[in-house]
């Protein structure tokens, strides 16, 4: 899920320089070595990239809803998306079927 890769993983990598700056460069240093300001800033900085994500993505979203939609067809998702965007399908030998059902079972 991007969420967790880039939201997550995102956010600790700022979190994290907050934390463990040690002053290699330009002397900057994190809250495990007494600087609790850059921390602070740091946080600040992870909510506003949060803020600010959250809400383009509401609006993008809001805005591709009301246009061309969010969903495919009903035939679209029965079929599988590979075959509708690609032309093909990802799992060519996984096949769906009703289950056999055998006269006088």
């Amino acid at each position: 899920m991007p969420i967790s890769v880039h939201g997550v993983c995102g956010i600790w990598g700022i979190l994290a320089l907050g934390l463990f700056a040690d002053g290699t460069y330009n002397e900057v240093t994190g809250l495990l070595y007494g600087n609790s300001a850059l921390m602070v800033a740091q946080i600040i900085s992870a909510v506003t990239v949060f803020v600010w994500a959250f809400g383009m993505g509401a609006i993008m979203f809001f805005i591709l809803k009301k246009t061309v939609g969010l969903r495919v067809t009903d035939r679209e998702q029965i079929e599988g998306l590979d075959i509708g965007e690609h032309g093909m399908s990802a799992y060519p030998d996984f096949v769906q079927s009703e289950p056999v059902v055998k006269k006088g079972e």
